[in-house]
């Protein structure tokens, strides 16, 4: 069985779990809105799949051979977790198939869009699952990526708040924008922030400054700004573009400039005061990468020659020694289980660093909203208090919001939140059964609308929101850091220990 285990869960993961996610992604690319019988084919395979591999686990034998247990567990467990996820998409496929229809409403629409999207987004994962294996030996080039990435992040941001307030003052005095942008765009030299191509002399203009001039054609062409801003991809957060949408269909757009412009800068500053984060990712990337890189030698080269000394000296090993090497011969034989746990923080970190680092417009991940939707809350209430400010009725407010750019979870909620308010039931009780909203956050709402201070009050809780989130981002960061060293350090210490026990013993013996 100890061998069996990690055959298993190899084919699982370089052979089922690829064609699967595959096979997946042509039926829904194929079936993007109507049902089709190949995706009730796949759905049922996989619930076949996922039935037939927990089968093979619990009825070939878990814990078969005691000698190996360890590794029988954790491949187990992963073999089950990855089957579990077979199932689990496959039952989210039957469930898609029986809500298609042709008359579904807009909320319907869009919670079908959004069961895509996840199924999609499973299924990539699921295709890409090989590469998982990769992580550690990729480490080193995220470190150096995220090192160089470090300068050209923070120019970024502060270009966004330049390009922020330049649109905010024109606007406000009314002034041509093409000129100005392009006057812009010519003083984003690309020698003025760092570049690794200025070492190798890399012909072309800065990707920024390209952008800046395909808003100012978009302009002439005669788009608004909100328009010419969406048609550009890259220029700005997508959260800033939302709030830029709803002050423009809101009749409040210098407004909403002024609001983004304010907004930016504060998280620009939030931004520095965090930039321990950047050196975390750059660190801990190093730190990992040397010790993935330590431990291999110590597998293959120095552990099997150690014990050849030892052996020849004929002296009992301590009992740590003894621990480690049976490690070491364990993590030989099951080879693939071991870089799967290995891979498995590797990859958060540089899932995590790529979201820090760059923009995710830039390299789109997967939107946690649908499982934490008061993630957008505070970009959500901002617009709707700047709707209402302006007279609009919340049902219109909501419209507005939901028709700007918003990630797809987000929009299915406002969506049912929308048709809740037109049916005449309270929006904020919608609102806390989407729990983008708690109870106390409804209570304050209900309270200011009575009072005629609804804007206030929306603004009042999308602060407070975005510091909480904030604040909570830091604290898990404070947390982790010092778990991760420690956790690291007790690995090489007990290493250490391993080694030079012998060497102690075997002087103390000799003399």
């Amino acid at each position: 069985m100890n061998d069996n285990i990690t055959l298993f869960y190899a084919v699982l993961v370089s052979l089922v779990a690829p064609l699967t996610g595959g096979m997946i992604l042509f039926a829904t690319s194929h079936t993007r809105n109507q049902s089709h019988l190949l995706l009730r084919l796949l759905a049922v395979g996989n619930l076949a799949i996922s039935a037939l591999g927990l089968f093979a686990i619990v009825g070939w034998g878990l814990y078969h051979n005691s000698r190996e247990l360890i590794p029988m567990v954790v491949g187990d467990s992963l073999a089950t977790v990855l089957l579990l996820a077979v199932g689990w998409i496959g039952w989210q496929i039957l469930q898609l198939d029986r809500r298609s229809s042709s008359n579904r409403s807009p909320a319907e629409q869009l919670d079908h869009s959004e069961q895509i999207g996840t199924i999609r987004t499973t299924a990539c994962c699921m295709v890409g699952l090989p590469l998982v294996q990769f992580a550690p030996l990729s480490l080193p080039l995220f470190a150096v990526m995220f090192a160089l990435m470090e300068g050209p992040t923070s120019a970024r941001r502060a270009k966004q708040g330049h390009l922020l307030w330049l649109l905010a003052i024109a606007v406000r005095r009314k002034q041509p924008l093409p000129p100005l942008l392009e006057s812009f765009g010519k003083s984003l030299s690309g020698n003025q922030a760092f570049s690794i191509w200025r070492f190798v002399r890399f012909p072309g203009r800065s990707r920024y400054r390209k952008r800046i001039q395909l808003l100012a054609d978009r302009l002439r062409d005669g788009l608004s700004l909100a328009d010419a801003l969406a048609d550009t991809p890259g220029l700005l957060p997508r959260t800033t573009l939302a709030t830029i949408q709803v002050g423009h269909e809101s009749g409040c757009l210098p407004e909403s400039l002024d609001r983004t412009a304010r907004q930016h800068f504060q998280s620009a500053r939030q931004a520095e005061t965090v930039s321990g984060i950047s050196t975390f990712f750059i660190y801990t990337s190093v730190l990992l990468s040397a010790t993935v890189a330590a431990g291999v030698l110590l597998t293959v080269w120095i552990l099997p020659r150690i014990r050849q000394i030892f052996e020849s000296f004929d002296v009992e090993l301590p009992d740590a020694t003894i621990g480690l090497l049976k490690f070491t011969d364990t993590t030989s034989s099951h080879l693939m289980l071991a870089n799967t746990i290995v891979a498995i923080p590797c990859l958060g970190l540089i899932l995590l660093g790529i979201r820090w680092f760059w923009d995710p417009q830039i390299l789109p991940l997967p939107s946690p909203a649908r499982w934490w939707p008061r993630l957008h809350s505070s970009g959500v209430f901002r617009n709707l208090s700047l709707a209402l400010d302006n007279g609009r009725p919340l049902d219109l407010a909501l419209s507005t919001q939901i028709g700007a750019t918003q990630p797809p979870g987000v929009t299915a909620r406002l969506e049912r939140v929308r048709v809740a308010v037109a049916a005449g039931e309270s929006g904020w009780a919608a609102l806390r059964t989407e729990r983008m909203i708690n109870s106390r956050e409804q209570a304050v709402l209900e309270c200011a609308e009575r009072l005629g201070n609804l804007p206030w009050a929306l603004q009042l809780i999308a602060d407070s929101s975005e510091r909480r989130l904030h604040h909570r981002g830091l604290w898990a960061f404070q947390f982790v850091r010092p778990v991760v060293v420690v956790a690291i350090g007790l690995v090489v210490g007990y290493v250490c220990i391993g080694l030079f026990l012998p060497l102690a013993k075997i002087i103390y013996e000799s003399s």
